[in-house]
């Protein structure tokens, strides 16, 4: 599977000359390609903490065209102090990056995604999927007050944003730095929609309220009917609709003066809705049916028949194809949004329900069946043609009904012919590459049970033809390598970029790490509880104020590595739990992004089990 760039780089990779430290825009050519980094901010110079947006453009050397099928890869590496540019460090670094070796790690990595899980008990995972040999690799682990119900992941900045039944709150959550940015009181929040432009839209059992995106003060609350609701946004985001599950209506709002325009009837009990870009109308599952309403004019205007079970309904990439779900009668009906025809009713057993897709394929998740159904999108037309249907096992249990939550338990993979799904009863996310019997792998996630699975996507984008770009939030003050790898022709060559310590913090004020009593030895298959303090090194004083803090345990010789989120322990110290499954060197590594702490900066530890192999951590 495709989860970071291929190991394109070989021993006998050619490496270029390294730029000096030179003021953005950066410019670059070597075989053939002018490569041209710029890099937009708020601020002038560069502060750590502060998030820019970095800009790659490939270009032809001899005639300026833009090279629009780069596929580029990039990565921020922090200069250690005295370090020189070298291009032979700079191929290195690259290698390092591109091989996923676990003690050389970017400090922005620009390739790949994390993927997010919403936990049964009241927490959020982050996880790096890149390499893991197999396990998965945790960054973080949050808290939350409550269980999360629902969740929108916003991309700039890098935002997940949390409904909070139990607790009454919704939280909004910095995945830069992991850890809460700002929490809003709402009574029983539903579902959320972010709208661009707008702010955060979430349900509770009055109607709707508005929140701002980024503090999370209440901007508007419009009271509609009652019961459960759904939401969604017209393609121009002018329109947001809301279903009333008691009322049997729809209420259509006026996203932009943020006033109630209408309540539209849609039949007994509406439990879901989607709108398709393509046609532009918003469609409802209800007991009657399924209801089409423009949003234009806010009224009815068609209905598809179907059973009066549907629990789901969703719309493919694209628009064209819409998909609804009834668990009872074991059927799934394809409709086509641009005539308002049903085209097919597809048998699934074992009580289909949830939909999900790739650019590719339809996913069907099952209540009674671990399987899960595919449906191949390039298939479907208006002839009345059977669908092609092909199945795979998501893990060996079914997704238990009774932990259930209104947020998506799959997501596709950025850039592949992937989906990741979330297994409650196994504590784990596997991950399914299209065309494959079984699942590709799976990612453990800290002994927690996923209800629901994001991504969060952190890799370059085109935007303008040869121009690749994605949002940075700047780690610690210091000089930066700007690591850029080009497959086609094989180019490699780091930038430079210099970040400025942040208002009011000095440049000294480095953090590093000290163990408080590590032993020498231990027993392999013993969980250890070992204790660190963070240290500001001008000071020397206790630092407290890390937010999530990460450690990773690295098994030398062999490829057994693993992160672990720490926990603020007795006497202002950090606790790291952990069994080391054999024998060996072990060797520890922080990272804390929140106070400018990279993997490694802190300082390393190692020390030794003995004993015979256990088999126990090998997460």
């Amino acid at each position: 599977m495709r989860l970071r760039a291929a190991a394109v780089l070989a021993a006998g990779l050619a490496t270029l000359p390294a730029a000096a430290g030179a003021p953005v825009p950066q410019r670059f050519t070597g075989q053939g390609i002018a490569i041209e980094l710029a890099v937009t901010a708020p601020d002038d110079p560069l502060t750590a903490g502060g998030d820019v947006s970095l800009a790659l453009h490939f270009a032809d050397a001899a005639t300026g065209a833009p090279l629009a099928a780069a596929s580029p890869a990039a990565w921020l590496s922090l200069r250690r102090p005295g370090e020189a540019a070298d291009d032979a460090k700079c191929a290195r670094k690259v290698g390092a990056f591109v091989a996923d070796n676990p003690i050389e790690r970017p400090d922005a990595d620009l390739t790949g995604f994390a993927v997010l899980t919403l936990n049964r008990d009241p927490s959020l995972t982050v996880i790096d999927p890149q390499g893991g040999y197999g396990g998965s690799r945790v960054l973080a682990l949050l808290p939350l007050d409550s269980p999360g119900g629902d969740w929108v992941i916003g991309q700039n900045p890098q935002r997940a944003y949390v409904a909070e039944p139990v607790a009454g709150k919704i939280a909004a959550i910095d995945l830069d730095h992991w850890q809460r940015h700002a929490t809003a009181e709402v009574a029983a929040p539903g579902t959320l929609l972010l709208q661009a432009g707008q702010g955060l839209w979430s349900t509770d059992a009055a109607g709707v309220t508005l929140l701002d995106a980024d503090s999370l003060a209440i901007l508007a609350r419009i009271p509609t009917g009652s019961g459960a609701h759904r939401l969604a946004a017209s393609a121009d985001g002018k329109i947001l609709f809301v279903t009333n599950g008691d009322a049997g209506t729809v209420s259509v709002i006026d996203a932009v003066a943020r006033t109630l325009l209408r309540d539209v009837p849609v039949g007994q009990a509406p439990v879901a809705i989607a709108t398709s870009t393509l046609s532009g109308f918003a469609y409802v599952a209800s007991a009657a049916g399924i209801t089409m309403l423009d949003p234009v004019r806010t009224v009815p205007v068609g209905r598809i028949a179907t059973s009066p079970g549907l629990v789901s309904l969703a719309i493919a990439p694209g628009g064209r194809w819409g998909f609804a779900a009834d668990p009872e009668r074991g059927r799934v009906v394809i409709f086509d949004t641009v005539t308002g025809r049903a085209l097919q009713d597809l048998p699934v057993a074992d009580g289909p329900s949830e939909i999900g897709f790739t650019t590719t394929e339809a996913y069907i998740r099952r209540r009674a069946s671990e399987s899960v159904t595919l449906v191949p999108l390039a298939t479907l037309n208006d002839d009345g043609k059977p669908a092609g249907l092909a199945e795979f096992p998501a893990g060996e249990r079914p997704f238990p009904a009774a932990v259930a939550v209104p947020a998506a338990s799959m997501a596709s993979a950025p850039g592949e012919a992937s989906m990741l799904l979330a297994s409650p009863s196994e504590r784990a996310v596997h991950f399914y590459h299209e065309g494959m019997a079984a699942p590709a792998g799976s990612f453990e996630n800290a002994g927690r049970q996923p209800t629901a699975v994001a991504v969060l996507d952190r890799s370059l984008h085109q935007g303008a033809p040869g121009t690749y770009s994605a949002p940075v939030r700047l780690p610690q003050a210091g000089r930066y390598d700007v690591a850029v790898l080009l497959d086609a022709p094989r180019l490699v060559h780091c930038f430079t970029l210099d970040v400025a310590p942040a208002d009011g913090a000095a440049a000294g004020r480095a953090i590093t790490i000290e163990p408080v009593g590590l032993p020498r030895t231990v027993s392999a298959g013993d969980k250890l509880a070992l204790r660190f303090h963070a240290i500001d090194v001008a000071t020397r004083q206790i630092r407290k104020d890390l937010g999530a803090v990460t450690a990773q345990a690295v098994l030398a010789p062999g490829t057994w590595h693993r992160r672990y989120a720490m926990v603020p322990g007795p006497d202002d110290t950090w606790l790291l739990e952990f069994t080391p499954p054999e024998p060996g060197i072990y060797l520890l590594s922080f990272e804390a992004p929140a106070a400018g702490l990279s993997l490694g900066g802190g300082g390393n530890f190692s020390f030794e089990a003995t004993g015979p192999a256990v088999g126990g951590d090998h997460g």
